[in-house]
């Protein structure tokens, strides 16, 4: 990835942190906060591989963890985000998807992230919310990154193509 590329990629990561924690955190949204750290991880990984999907999992995980309203352990971010970002980008890299392969690849991606982090925080000691509150995040969690990817992860896709230098 050339240092323009790499560049633009942690422009997006910054604007969807601070999207994030700033804007969709005060919507009154039924259940968790929409993801929208995850579908940039997913568009990196879908334009630009395995190898720059974990690298920027890792980083957006970091950048993640370190946002005020984060509950979860400090480091969970950047381990479940740089799984994801490698696991997307060595299935799907460089193909051509549709919509709905689009939008089942990020809810798949954003139910594992809530299950796991719910699973991990209930182990970390901060509580489990109960079988039925967990299955209602993990329902919302996979509707919003399903819905949201069919905008969200072609713009990134086009923004991150736009910038010179291979992969």
């Amino acid at each position: 990835m050339s240092p323009l590329r790499a560049a633009s990629v942690a422009l997006l990561v910054l604007i969807a942190v601070i999207c994030e924690a700033v804007v969709l955190t005060r919507l009154p949204l039924p259940g968790p906060t929409p993801d929208l750290v995850l579908l940039v991880v997913i568009a990196v990984a879908l334009t630009a591989g395995a190898n720059a999907g974990a690298v920027t999992g890792f980083g957006a995980g970091a950048l993640a963890s370190l946002a005020p309203p984060s509950l979860a352990p400090v480091g969970l971010a950047c381990l479940v985000y740089t799984c994801v970002g490698y696991f997307v980008g060595s299935r799907a890299a460089g193909e051509r998807l549709a919509r709905g392969e689009l939008a089942a690849i990020a809810g798949s991606a954003g139910a594992v992230v809530a299950a796991g982090t719910i699973a991990v925080v209930a182990i970390w000691g901060q509580g489990w919310p109960g079988f039925i509150p967990a299955v209602m995040i993990v329902a919302a969690q996979t509707g919003y990154c399903a819905l949201l990817a069919v905008v969200i992860t072609p713009a990134v896709i086009g923004a991150v193509a736009i910038a010179p230098g291979r992969g």
